[in-house]
């Protein structure tokens, strides 16, 4: 059709917006607490730990009226410490020294809940190391993170980017289509469970993000804004002749739509409320930091009411002492059952 007329359009500032930190999971701080020398160190205490058993056993098969252990195999006792490690029942127990073997496993189940007491205290030293601020777009080829965002953003973009910053960007862009939310431009992000991602938003959805995922307890920011400007998107409206309301109608719903009063109502409903809050949004609100200000309705008493409980170095200091307990009496017993069994040897005069 002919155009009559293009009508006057208002800019948005579209902004590319990457992780800042590379934060972990808390239940995957251990895994990252073990640097090479950490692991090297726990080697060398699994063999000690080995050398000592060995040399109980040997101990232990010295005296008289006992059993070898399946004709003395040196690896039968490398399968022995590991099942009694790992809690799998041993047929050992009745052919064996019962208290001895006892004993061993007091030392061996001390000595896992000792790594568990290292690895914490390692992790006191460990930080999220932070990427550094990206203030223009020659640095997106580094990020090796997605960029999600809507398909028309993307659309939008090409034309005003450089052809190698738009090779950066399309090398890990992920569309979606318009329709993926209730907003026209907008990216939920509510569900994400990892922060390894970057995003192209608008100006004020990108500053809505950046103050809903700042990081309280670390006071610094998940994410930070590309400083140089992608483009100025027109929204501009190419009207068939003799309709001019249809432009302002299409503007007025652009707008309701994106205040989210729709979601608002619909959260807020009584029957929304009586079925509660998804899974999803109880898993996201155990992530968000516990100082953060939210509106009463929009957290359940179920949630409040629901505790973690973090392992801290108070809890994990027993396990240390336990385990320095249960190897002296080990080796007290030990002295004790051989001196006993030297003082009632026989002689040659009892022959």
């Amino acid at each position: 059709e002919r155009i009559e007329t293009l009508y006057p359009y208002f800019k948005r500032i579209l902004y590319v917006v990457v992780p800042a930190a590379e934060m972990f999971p808390e239940y995957l701080i251990f895994v990252y607490a073990y640097k090479d020398s950490v692991w090297q160190i726990f080697v060398v205490f699994f063999f000690l730990v080995v050398a000592a058993f060995a040399l109980l056993k040997w101990a232990i098969e010295t005296l008289r009226n006992v059993e070898k252990m399946k004709d003395g195999r040196w690896y039968d006792l490398i399968e022995l410490f590991w099942k009694v490690q790992l809690g799998v029942p041993i047929n050992y127990f009745s052919s064996t020294h019962t208290l001895r073997l006892f004993l061993m496993a007091w030392i061996l189940f001390n000595y896992v809940m000792t790594s568990i007491y290292f690895a914490k205290v390692e992790s006191i030293f460990v930080h999220a190391s932070y990427y550094p601020e990206i203030d223009r777009l020659d640095g997106l080829h580094a990020l090796d993170v997605p960029i999600f965002g809507v398909q028309n953003i993307f659309t939008a973009v090409k034309p005003a980017l450089k052809p190698q910053h738009w090779r950066a960007i399309e090398r890990h862009a992920v569309l979606l289509p318009q329709q993926f939310s209730s907003f026209q431009y907008a990216v939920p992000i509510a569900v994400r469970k990892h922060w390894r991602v970057a995003y192209l938003l608008r100006g004020e959805t990108a500053r809505d993000l950046l103050a809903k995922t700042y990081d309280a307890e670390r006071r610094r920011p998940r994410f930070h804004v590309v400083k140089e400007h992608m483009l100025a998107m027109p929204q501009t409206y190419l009207l068939p002749k003799g309709s001019p309301f249809r432009y302002k109608f299409q503007e007025f719903e652009s707008r309701v739509l994106e205040s989210g009063i729709f979601e608002y109502w619909t959260h807020n409903a009584p029957h929304q409320r009586v079925n509660g809050a998804s899974p999803d949004l109880k898993e996201f609100r155990h992530e968000l930091p516990n100082d953060l200000n939210f509106e009463a309705q929009e957290i359940d008493v179920a949630d409040d009411k629901e505790k973690k409980v973090v392992l801290n170095m108070r809890i994990l200091q027993g396990p240390f002492y336990m385990w320095a307990f249960g190897m002296g009496i080990s080796f007290l017993g030990f002295l004790l059952e051989h001196a006993y069994c030297w003082w009632r040897r026989p002689s040659v005069f009892e022959l």
